[in-house]
């Protein structure tokens, strides 16, 4: 009899397990490091939030003891407040959670990052492009000493 009751879970046992695994899977959201309930809320609401939590964690007016924590906190805060105060990107941040959820770690500059080097690229592929066409019909300077290298080369050569 004793040892069946060892067995027994308390009566919240798999509630918390469940709340703790829940917990460790699922970053928050940067509504939820602001303190926000939704992501329905005003500018000046964000502002306000920011200032409590920034006030909370800043690394000046924490204790000693707390300072590496309490900077990895206000950081959150701050990476949140920039991304939340700006409505691009705030639009940007609540496309992503609509598709991916908190689950996938948002990251701004990532997206941008390759966008801009596409785009850089496709620059590059374009000018490279115009370059070989243009120097087979165009009668500029630089076309015209580049064709005069290539024929002393050919006949250096030959």
């Amino acid at each position: 009899r004793l040892h069946n009751v060892s067995r027994r879970r308390p009566a919240g046992a798999a509630k918390f397990l469940f709340i703790a695994a829940t917990a460790v899977s699922d970053p928050p959201t940067f509504y939820d490091v602001l303190g926000l309930a939704n992501n329905d809320v005003a500018l000046p609401d964000i502002k306000t939030a920011y200032r409590k939590m920034a006030r909370r964690y800043h690394p000046d007016v924490c204790p000693p003891e707390e300072l590496e924590e309490n900077t990895k906190r206000f950081l959150e805060v701050q990476e949140a407040y920039e991304t939340l105060s700006d409505s691009r990107r705030r639009a940007m941040y609540d496309a992503h959670l609509l598709n991916f959820g908190p689950r996938k770690r948002w990251d701004l500059n990532a997206g941008e990052g390759v966008h801009w080097k596409r785009q850089w690229e496709g620059q590059l592929l374009g000018l490279q492009y115009r370059n070989t066409t243009k120097d087979a019909n165009s009668n500029s300077w630089g076309a015209r000493m580049r064709r005069k290298k290539e024929q002393e080369q050919q006949e250096q050569s030959s």
